[in-house]
């Protein structure tokens, strides 16, 4: 801020030299200060930008950390109540579009055999099997009210890559699909678009 306020001041200055050792009509000097004022705008815009990416960075590090934080559930395959309870942390954090995903699959899921529903694995918002936690929280392509985050988490002594889409959401960053889980490219969002659509 302080610099900002230096830069301000020393164009100010600079327009007022200008003006008293200047031209008779002020033209050259009025271009210079226009010159001076606009690259003053466009500094104070991308300092504004980086403030922002930096703010947005610092969010979504800490909705990750919240997302292990709050998930102290074990994991066991097709178990009815870690389903549930994994189903819970993605309507915490997740977009009103994945959640959407997440209710339609259910409702198909609610008149088939156990056997022919659809198995989301949600490893990726899981303290994993050996409670290793997350690790190395990376966020990349800040895009306004679009980003995407990068992190490592410890399964079975393997650390694995995962990287999550995300959106802004009323103020607050949600998960928008998982791109990559445990390494292996894809789109839980596909997946289940796939899946509705093959129920209809």
């Amino acid at each position: 801020m302080k610099r900002k306020l230096f830069v301000i001041a020393l164009a100010a200055v600079s327009v007022c030299v200008m003006m008293s050792c200047g031209s008779k009509d002020g033209s050259k000097e009025k271009a210079d200060a226009e010159q001076v004022a606009e690259e003053v705008g466009e500094n104070e815009e991308a300092d504004a930008e980086a403030d922002d990416n930096a703010n947005a960075e610092e969010e979504i590090v800490a909705m990750i950390n919240d997302i292990f934080d709050d998930s102290d559930i074990e994991y066991t395959t097709n178990d009815e109540g870690y389903q549930e309870a994994v189903i819970d942390l993605t309507t915490q954090f997740g977009s009103k579009k994945l959640c959407d995903l997440v209710e339609q699959v259910r409702k198909i899921d609610a008149d088939k055999d156990k056997t022919e529903q659809f198995i989301a694995d949600w490893n990726w918002m899981l303290r994993c099997f050996d409670q290793g936690g997350v690790e190395d929280i990376s966020v990349a392509n800040v895009d306004g009210n679009k980003a995407k985050v990068e992190y490592w988490v410890c399964n079975s002594g393997m650390r694995e890559l995962y990287t999550l889409a995300l959106v802004k959401e009323d103020g607050q960053w949600r998960v928008d699909d998982v791109l990559i889980m445990g390494g292996q490219h894809g789109s839980k969002v596909k997946e289940m678009k796939e899946y509705i659509e093959a129920n209809q």
